[in-house]
Formats: structure tokens, C-alpha cells, sequence
């Protein structure tokens, strides 16, 4: 039996700027997979450029796409350090506790960009989600609050 996933990611981001905003231009999406072996740990990743690498252990019902973040009002021709955390590594079932679990490990495209004139930065984010190698999972969605810092 197949399991259908689908995974999602609540984005949380901080600056040192009240007046800087962010819009999502397109949220990080994993994908909707089936587990059809999870004997192994497997994994699936999503490069910030677009590259989508699949194991075995999945079958990809919809292809997943990377994170991107346009955030303004920011400092102009400015430096800013970005890093992005989670609380943890597993991410969490939305109906309730299923016996597998997913680990998902986000990544930045560039750990340090400049604004441009106007004070934008465009931020591009990928991730790998690994599979646990034992236990079922349940259908339905799965997700990971995912946190972006940017430091200037």
C-alpha cells in the first residue's frame, strides 16, 4: 500500500527592521510523494536552483519546488548575514502522531547577500527531507515550521 504525503512549511522570518517586509514568491513544497519503501532511510532533495533529486524509496506524485523570498524595505546596498533554523528535525503530522517521521534539513542558497538600491534581497531556499528507515506513515500533510534570520 501506497502512503500519499503531502508536505508544508510555516515560514517564519526576523530582521532587526520594523519597516522590512517579505513575500512569498514561492513557498518551499517537498512535494506530494508515496513512501513505497521505508526499510531504509531514503531521501529526497531540492536545490535553491531547482534540481529535484528523488531516492527509491519514493514515488513523486507532484514535484516539490524550492523556497523563494523577496524581502524589502531593507537597508540599501547593505550586507546581510542570513540563517535558517528549525526546531528540531522532525516534522510533525497535522491529524496526529504517526509512527514514521520525516527529518527535514533546509538549506540557503547563500549564507550573505547584498541589497540592491531599492534595499531587496531575494532569498532562495532548498532542503532535504530524509525518511526514518522504519514504521508506516500516515496519509495526509505533513510540516515543519521553518525559521529565516536575517542580520545586518
Amino acid at each position: 500500500m501506497h502512503r500519499f504525503l503531502t508536505l508544508i512549511f510555516l515560514l517564519l522570518f526576523f530582521f532587526s527592521s520594523a519597516k522590512a517586509t517579505m513575500t512569498e514568491i514561492n513557498p518551499l513544497f517537498m512535494g506530494k510523494i508515496a513512501v513505497v519503501d521505508n526499510s531504509v532511510p531514503g531521501s529526497i532533495r531540492i536545490y535553491p536552483n531547482g534540481q529535484y533529486l528523488v531516492d527509491n524509496n519514493f514515488v513523486v506524485l507532484e514535484e516539490g519546488t524550492p523556497g523563494n523570498y523577496l524581502f524589502d524595505g531593507l537597508p540599501a546596498s547593505t550586507n546581510i548575514q542570513l540563517s535558517v533554523q528549525t526546531a528540531g528535525s522532525d516534522m510533525q503530522y497535522a491529524v496526529q502522531t504517526s509512527s514514521a517521521v520525516f527529518q527535514l534539513d533546509p538549506f540557503l542558497e547563500q549564507s550573505s547577500q547584498t541589497t540592491n538600491e531599492q534595499g531587496e534581497l531575494t532569498i532562495k531556499l532548498g532542503a532535504t527531507l530524509t525518511s526514518s528507515g522504519d514504521g508506516i506513515y500516515l496519509d495526509g500533510v505533513y510540516f515543519k515550521p521553518i525559521t529565516l534570520q536575517l542580520d545586518y
